[in-house]
């Protein structure tokens, strides 16, 4: 009981931490002030790709305390829904690290690509929101 207990609050401690990274990152990339909130930005990413290890990490061990939750439908399609929020973060990750390495080679930044970087972030904030409702209605 103790571990489920540990790993349910680093979980939803990791959601709510990932969250606000995330829209901190999205509301950055919508910005495009570059390069003032550069470093913001690429903070904002660090501390979001953590939650995300973190929430990843907690719900693997959540999963292995009871098994029994791959046998629910709503699981499944949380499961489904993560897909395309993993999806999309490979996606941001590789624009943004293409954008470290220029920084550091250039020391300017091209700002192509932001606008679809921060409508990717939006649509990952709302699909982390999609989790968040599909796990109240797993867990009633």
């Amino acid at each position: 009981m103790f571990w489920h207990w540990l790993l349910a609050s680093l979980h939803l401690l990791a959601l709510g931490a990932g969250l606000a990274a995330l829209w901190s990152r999205a509301g950055l990339l919508r910005q495009q002030q570059f390069p003032n909130q550069t470093p913001q930005l690429f903070r904002s990413h660090r501390w979001w790709l953590l939650a995300l290890a973190l929430w990843t990490v907690s719900g693997l061990g959540l999963l292995a305390l009871n098994p029994a939750r791959l046998q629910q439908p709503l699981f499944m399609l949380k499961l489904l829904t993560l897909a395309p929020l993993l999806l999309l973060e490979i996606r941001a990750s590789r624009g943004l690290l293409r954008w470290q390495s220029q920084l550091r080679i250039q020391r300017s930044l091209e700002l192509r690509g932001a606008d679809s970087l921060a409508r990717s972030s939006y649509w990952q904030i709302w699909l982390l929101l999609a989790i968040v409702g599909e796990s109240v209605a797993l867990h009633g």
